[in-house]
C-alpha cells in the first residue's frame, strides 16, 4: 500500500511539473514580437506643388507585415490647428504610403497610426516643405501657443483645441501621444468599447492608469469609467449611452511624473 502511494505521489510531481512547464513554454509563446514602424520620407528636398511619397514601413522581428488591419497617415503644418488623416495604400512588402503635394512653405508633421496583429503604434517625424523663412515659422507657433494659453483662461469650450496641441504639440517631440480609436455607429441603449491607444517616447505606454469621463452636452453629471490594458499601450473600457445625441469623451492618463489628458466629442445615434 505505501508503495502504491509513492508511486502515485511521484506521479503527480511529474504531471504537475509537466504542466507547469507547458504553461510557462505557453506563455512565453504568446509574447508577441513588437511592431515596428519607419517612417520615410523623400531624401530630396520638398517643393511647393510637388507630389511626393511618405511611406511607412512594417515589421515584426525578421517579418515584413503585409496584413496590417489599418494604416493611416496624419499630417499637419507647424503652428495650425487642422490635421489632415489619410488612409495608407498597401504595396506589399510591408510598405504603406500615401501621395501628397503641399500648397505652403514651412515645418510639417507627419504621424504613422498602425494598427496591425492586435497591436497599435504611432511613431512621428518631422519635415520641411519648400524654404521657409525660420523666424516666421517661430512666429507662427509662438502664436498659436499664445492662443493656446488663451482659449485656457476662457473655460471648457476650448478644451479639445488644448489637448490637440497637447498632445501633437510641434515643440514636444518626444511628449504623450494619446490617439482615440472611435466608432462612428455608436448607438443608444447598446454596449460598446471606448478604446484609446497610448505612447509615449514613440514606445507603447504600458501599466498607466486610464480613465474615460463621459458626459452628455450641457449636462453636469460625468461618468469616470476605469480602463484596462490589453495589448502594449491599448486601453480599453466598456460602456452603453443611455440617450442618443453629442457626447464628451476625455481619456485621462496617469503614470509617474505623466499626467495628461485629451477630449473627443462623438455622436451616439
Amino acid at each position: 500500500m505505501k508503495k502504491l502511494l509513492v508511486v502515485l505521489f511521484s506521479a503527480l510531481l511529474v504531471i504537475s511539473g509537466c504542466a507547469q512547464e507547458k504553461q510557462e513554454s505557453s506563455s512565453e509563446e504568446e509574447v508577441p514580437v513588437r511592431l515596428d514602424v519607419a517612417i520615410e520620407l523623400p531624401s530630396d528636398d520638398i517643393q511647393l506643388e510637388q507630389e511626393v511619397t511618405i511611406k511607412a514601413i512594417v515589421s515584426q522581428g525578421d517579418e515584413m507585415v503585409e496584413d496590417a488591419d489599418d494604416v493611416k497617415f496624419e499630417i499637419w503644418k507647424s503652428g495650425q490647428d487642422e490635421h489632415e488623416m489619410i488612409d495608407g495604400n498597401n504595396v506589399g512588402g510591408g510598405e504603406y504610403n500615401v501621395s501628397k503635394s503641399f500648397t505652403e512653405e514651412g515645418t510639417y508633421y507627419v504621424i504613422a497610426h498602425v494598427t496591425a496583429r492586435k497591436m497599435h503604434t504611432m511613431p512621428k517625424q518631422e519635415f520641411v516643405v519648400g524654404n521657409p523663412d525660420p523666424k516666421e515659422d517661430t512666429m507662427m507657433s509662438e502664436e498659436h501657443d499664445g492662443e493656446m494659453e488663451g482659449n485656457k483662461e476662457h473655460g471648457d469650450d476650448t478644451h479639445v483645441e488644448m489637448e490637440s496641441q497637447a498632445v501633437h504639440g510641434d515643440t514636444h517631440e518626444n511628449s504623450l501621444m494619446i490617439h482615440h480609436q472611435i466608432d462612428d455607429n455608436m448607438k443608444a441603449t447598446e454596449p460598446v468599447t471606448l478604446r484609446t491607444h497610448l505612447q509615449h517616447n514613440n514606445m507603447p505606454l504600458t501599466d498607466a492608469k486610464v480613465r474615460f469621463e463621459v458626459w452628455m452636452n450641457d449636462e453636469d453629471m460625468h461618468e469616470f469609467i476605469d480602463a484596462t490594458e490589453g495589448t502594449e499601450g491599448e486601453y480599453t473600457a466598456e460602456n452603453t449611452f443611455e440617450q442618443a445625441g453629442m457626447y464628451h469623451v476625455v481619456v485621462h492618463v496617469e503614470k509617474g511624473d505623466i499626467h495628461d489628458h485629451k477630449e473627443e466629442m462623438i455622436e451616439v445615434k
